[in-house]
């Protein structure tokens, strides 16, 4: 009876030790998605869904497309994106506009200031740092407004 009971117990604690090395996981990048994010998730089927995440559990995404709530299997997806703003990108173009074109401008006036006629590098670097903050800060207002898709999981396996 001991040896059978020993032998139940070592067959019970290989089974919970292996079990969750063999339960499918979802990738770290699709644990990390906010319930309430709109996805778009294109398959390898080449079927694309676009839906609300209502959550993520085991090895599966539910999203809410439509009506219908609908199951994807994290190794049945090809590319993931959610849906967000270009902020970033519109600060980084609205302050490189804006710091080139106040570093030229503040540097021709502030020779004309100057009544010397000559660049004025000092007047150029002042202008170049508030066009730049004031140039980002437009830039990532409008940005603000501008939807675009930010790719979060990219499956590369084939």
């Amino acid at each position: 009876m001991t040896v059978t009971r020993l032998l139940a117990c070592v067959a019970i604690l290989s089974v919970m030790v292996a079990s969750p090395a063999v339960a499918q996981r979802i990738p770290e990048p699709l644990a990390r998605l906010r319930p309430g994010a709109t996805l778009r998730v294109e398959r390898d089927s080449s079927q694309t869904l676009i839906g609300r995440l209502l959550s993520p559990i085991g090895d599966t995404l539910f999203l809410l497309a439509g009506e219908a709530h609908t199951g994807v299997f994290a190794a049945s997806i090809a590319v993931l994106s959610e849906r967000g703003n270009a902020w970033r990108k519109g600060a980084m173009i609205g302050g490189a506009v804006g710091g080139v074109g106040l570093f030229i401008l503040a540097g021709e006036l502030g020779g004309a200031i100057n009544e010397t006629g000559e660049f004025a590098p000092g007047a150029a670097l002042v202008g170049a740092a508030l066009g730049a903050s004031g140039g980002g800060l437009l830039g990532g207002l409008i940005g603000f407004a501008i939807p675009e898709w930010h790719t979060r999981y990219r499956n590369d396996l084939p």
